[in-house]
Order: C-alpha cells, then sequence, then structure tokens
C-alpha cells in the first residue's frame, strides 16, 4: 500500500473490505494539505453563501449583514473535522 510495509493487526484490518474503508478513513494523518484544502473550501463556501444572502437580502429591502455576522467559524469547523 502506497509503499509502505504492511504487517501486523493493521494491516489485516486494512484487508477486510468495509472494515479496511472504515479504518483507513478514521486512521489518515490530518495533513498540513487536507487542512489547507479544508480551509479553502469553507472559504469558498462561506463567501459564495454570503453573496447570496447580501443579494437576497438586497432585493427584499431588509438590512445587510453585520460584520459579526459575516464572520467565518473556521476554527469551530476544523474542531469538528479533526474530532471523529
Amino acid at each position: 500500500m502506497g509503499g509502505r510495509l504492511d504487517f501486523g493487526l493493521a494491516a489485516e484490518l486494512r484487508r477486510i473490505p468495509l472494515v479496511g474503508y472504515l479504518f483507513r478513513l478514521v486512521t489518515r494523518p490530518l495533513t498540513y494539505y487536507r487542512v489547507d484544502a479544508l480551509q479553502v473550501f469553507h472559504k469558498i463556501v462561506h463567501d459564495a453563501v454570503t453573496d447570496a444572502l447580501d443579494a437576497v437580502l438586497l432585493a427584499k429591502g431588509k438590512r445587510a449583514l453585520t460584520e459579526d455576522e459575516r464572520r467565518t467559524h473556521l476554527r469551530d469547523f476544523l474542531d469538528k473535522v479533526r474530532r471523529p
């Protein structure tokens, strides 16, 4: 698997079809790449949602969101991702 030696209990668990998938999903490390990809995804989605919300609020004649309401909660998002 990917240039590493597979032996022991972990290797046996990875070979079982459904259990192996779940085991790999739970034990994969949190890399800088994954964190960066999550941050980029979060920013894109957040910006898209706030832009759409601004357009709806403007069309309905409602007040715009305050800076605090527009603020992203990325730390909370990452905490949820890090916890299984």
